[in-house]
């Protein structure tokens, strides 16, 4: 039998139903649903622990990829994550705008369009003249919003990449908040 356990950190409080684990902090709260036929979740006293009876080799990998997601979100409930970018420009000053739940860059290369980018989930995007923060309690949503930013500043025009470097790069990786 594997085990795997994570001990609750002060101040989060983790909650089972069925298949789904809530996990709540200063921050705010998290839900995500954990289902495996082979896998189990138990709260015990001032711990959570994953097991599988099973010896499979995929059943223990589900146990250990189970158990760094919990930790994500305890970790981003109690303290948050934040990514930083920096919009880099030579000659077309780059303007970034956020407007409801997407992201616009306006004047990128000189294009007299805005290109948009979604806001995954619930992140702040703190837009400054040079430099764009994103922060969240859910790390996959602040990655991907940051990953969308960064992707949205990408030259789609084949021009060289070596002279035309203008963009939104990202200089710092979840950072805890």
């Amino acid at each position: 039998m594997v085990y795997q356990r994570i001990v609750k950190i002060e101040g989060v409080t983790v909650t089972q139903e069925g298949s789904t684990l809530k996990i709540k902090g200063k921050k705010g709260e998290l839900a995500k649903e954990f289902r495996h036929p082979r896998v189990d979740i138990k709260i015990e006293d001032k711990e959570l622990r994953i097991s599988t009876k099973s010896e499979i080799k995929k059943d223990k990998a589900i146990v250990g990829t189970w158990a760094a997601l919990i930790e994500g979100m305890i970790t981003g409930v109690e303290r948050g994550y934040t990514y930083t970018l920096k919009l880099i420009h030579t000659h077309f000053p780059i303007t970034v705008k956020v407007i409801g739940n997407e992201i616009h860059m306006m004047n990128f290369l000189g294009e007299k369009f805005p290109r948009i980018a979604k806001i995954n989930g619930d992140v702040k995007v703190n837009a400054q003249k040079e430099s764009i923060t994103v922060t969240g309690i859910d790390k996959y949503s602040v990655g991907q919003t940051a990953a969308s930013i960064e992707k949205l500043s990408k030259n789609k025009r084949s021009k060289d990449s070596r002279i035309f470097q203008d963009g939104a790069y990202i200089i710092e990786k979840a950072k805890l908040g």
